[in-house]
């Protein structure tokens, strides 16, 4: 079980951001659009010289409470949603970030085990940055076979 959620707070954190706003933004246009599409339907109404009782009406403004009302039950719960999938891709960005600089300050530091012969820097599987985890255990161990 994972011990910290948030591995590098402030760049997650901003990440996650980025990722709410963004989700927001395209949100406000979806129920702009929805709205004026609303607004045009009754305008039409108006055009055709309808009663303001007729039943066009009454379902124009029926749909307009309908569409609101889900529409902005699907806002939260894709809010949630967008929240936890920026949660996971920041998790798979900084965690990696995280134990590749961890290995490098150990090295630096001289705090890896004497006895250790080969560095190999482990990521979970569906990690980011896999290739440079790579590159940099090989670098260590280069420098190590130099050191020797």
């Amino acid at each position: 079980m994972r011990k910290k959620v948030l591995i590098n707070p402030q760049f997650q954190m901003k990440l996650i951001n980025y990722v709410v706003i963004f989700y927001t933004f395209i949100s406000i246009i979806y129920f702009g659009i929805n709205y004026f599409l609303i607004k045009k339907m009754i305008s039409f109404g108006v055009e055709a010289k309808l009663s303001p009782t007729s039943s066009y009406f009454h379902f124009v403004k029926n749909l307009e409470a309908f569409t609101f009302i889900w529409y902005g039950l699907a806002f939260f719960l894709g809010l949630i949603f967008v929240y936890l999938i920026g949660l996971y891709i920041s998790l798979r960005i900084a965690g990696p970030i995280y134990r590749i600089d961890k290995t490098l300050n150990e090295y630096m530091q001289e705090t890896r085990p004497k006895d250790e012969q080969v560095v190999n820097i482990k990521l979970r599987e569906n990690d980011f940055f896999m290739d440079h985890a790579h590159l940099v255990s090989n670098v260590l161990n280069k420098l190590k076979k130099s050191q020797d």
